[in-house]
C-alpha cells in the first residue's frame, strides 16, 4: 500500500520505505523540491535520501543500481548504472553509506523502487531491495490531504481525477470536462 499524506510544507517528506535483504537495510525518504519544479511545464523535481546499512556479518560492495520509476500516468522508466552518486561503496559489518539524489517527473506524483547489485568479499552476488516509495507534490489535490493507492490502476484513476481538477480549476473554469 502506498500512502501519500499532504501537508502545508512546500518540501514535506512524503515518501519513505525500508527493506532488508541479507543484512543490508535500505531506508529511503523522498521530498518534493518546489524550487526546482515548474508545474505549468509539467516538470516536477523530487529529491530522495538513502541510507544503506550493513547489519550482516559479511563485507559487501555496492557495484551497480537498477531503478524502476513510474509516473502518475503509468509511464515506466528503467534506470541502470554503476554505483551510486559516482561511488561503489564497500560496507563492512556495522557500516552505513548515505547519499541524496534526485528524480524529475512529468506528473505531480509517482513512485520509485529498485535494487542494488551487491558483491560479498567471497565474490557472491545478490540484489539488495529498495522498497517502493512515493514521489509526491504536496498540493497535487488542493484541499484534500490523503491519497492512498493500493494498485497502479488506483493511482492512475486518482491521477485522472487530479488532472481533471487541475484543468477545471486552473485552465478552463466553468468548462464541462465530462466528455474529454
Amino acid at each position: 500500500t502506498m500512502s501519500i499524506v499532504g501537508t502545508d510544507a512546500a518540501e514535506a517528506n512524503l515518501g519513505s520505505s525500508e527493506a532488508l535483504t541479507r543484512g543490508i537495510r535500505v531506508t529511503v525518504a523522498s521530498k518534493y523540491v518546489a524550487a526546482r519544479s515548474r508545474p505549468l511545464m509539467n516538470e516536477y523535481f523530487f529529491a530522495y535520501s538513502i541510507q544503506i546499512s550493513n547489519e550482516g556479518s559479511e563485507t559487501v560492495q555496492l557495484v551497480s543500481r537498477h531503478w524502476t520509476i513510474t509516473d502518475a500516468e503509468g509511464q515506466v522508466e528503467e534506470v541502470r548504472g554503476p554505483g551510486v552518486v559516482g561511488e561503489q561503496p564497500v560496507l563492512g559489518p556495522g557500516d552505513a553509506f548515505e547519499y541524496t539524489s534526485a528524480c524529475p517527473l512529468a506528473t505531480p506524483f509517482g513512485s520509485m523502487s529498485g535494487t542494488y547489485q551487491m558483491v560479498t568479499d567471497s565474490g557472491e552476488h545478490f540484489d539488495a531491495e529498495v522498497g517502493r516509495f512515493a514521489l509526491a507534490e504536496p498540493y497535487a489535490i488542493a484541499g484534500v490531504n490523503v491519497i492512498a493507492a493500493d494498485t497502479d490502476d488506483d493511482a492512475r484513476q486518482q491521477w485522472e481525477a487530479v488532472r481533471r481538477y487541475r484543468i477545471a480549476r486552473f485552465v478552463a473554469p466553468g468548462r464541462d470536462l465530462t466528455d474529454d
